[in-house]
């Protein structure tokens, strides 16, 4: 059996394929994430206007108002949600094309509106709810204590159920994290296959990408002091050195 490989020599990879292509690299990233904005803007600014209007403005009770403002700004933010799932889909495919050898370009962006894009989109729903599902005693212990704030006994539940929920989430990532790579490389590949696909790959493996994550928190750290000028640098970095850890667990 091949031995695999360790983080330094992943991270080596990523810093040598991406040698020369930061600046595509860099306007990939600005360009999904002005798009991801823009629609966030097109989409939930105008609810949140017709939620101050209709406050002012009309003559139905105000409960009726604000859960018919709160509808629509529940569904267009799953729109919204929805193209950040798709360009996602493109950026990995994109990175996924520079560490495999293969032509790249910003055509890759459109790749998961190519590409049946609601494989996208319903992997990350299903992220989306079993993230939710993991924070419901967190969000019933929170809203128990905002409603007796009397009862100080309340603290303790609400912060393990806090740091539980994130164990939790992280464990859904180690397990099911594989399956948008999965989705990115086999154009038929399907939804619960590549679930299915990703936690077998992660077998005696999530330790390992635990720690090889876990090394890139400095990193991040010092990009969000840069008001997020570094990501243009470590995103790429980031990206290059997941995917080559996939195709190291496929061997």
């Amino acid at each position: 059996m091949e031995r695999k490989m360790k983080r330094s020599l992943l991270k080596q990879k990523a810093r040598q394929v991406l040698a020369g292509k930061y600046a595509i690299s860099a306007g990939a990233l600005v360009i999904s994430y002005l798009v991801q904005m823009l629609a966030a803007m097109i989409l939930i600014i105008p609810a949140e206007g017709l939620l101050l209007a209709g406050m002012g403005l009309s003559e139905m009770p105000e409960e009726t108002v604000l859960l018919a403002a709160f509808i629509i700004i529940l569904i267009l933010t799953l729109v919204v949600m929805a193209v950040m799932a798709v360009f996602q889909a493109g950026l990995l495919r994109f990175f996924y094309h520079i560490c495999t050898g293969q032509p790249y370009g910003m055509g890759d962006l459109l790749y998961g509106f190519k590409n049946r894009p609601w494989r996208f989109i319903g992997l990350q729903l299903l992220f989306l709810v079993m993230n939710l599902v993991v924070s419901v005693p967190y969000i019933a212990a929170s809203t128990a204590f905002s409603l007796t704030p009397w009862a100080v006994w309340l603290k303790g539940p609400k912060l393990a159920f806090f740091v539980l929920s994130i164990v939790l989430s992280i464990l859904i990532w180690l397990f099911c994290g594989q399956a948008f790579l999965v989705l990115i490389e086999d154009r038929e590949a399907r939804l619960f296959r590549s679930i299915v696909r990703s936690v077998r790959l992660m077998e005696g493996n999530k330790g390992r990408l635990f720690f090889l994550a876990l090394s890139f928190t400095g990193m991040l750290a010092l990009s969000y002091l840069s008001l997020g000028i570094g990501f243009l640098w470590t995103s790429p970095y980031l990206y290059c050195t997941l995917i080559y850890f996939y195709l190291d667990l496929k061997k």
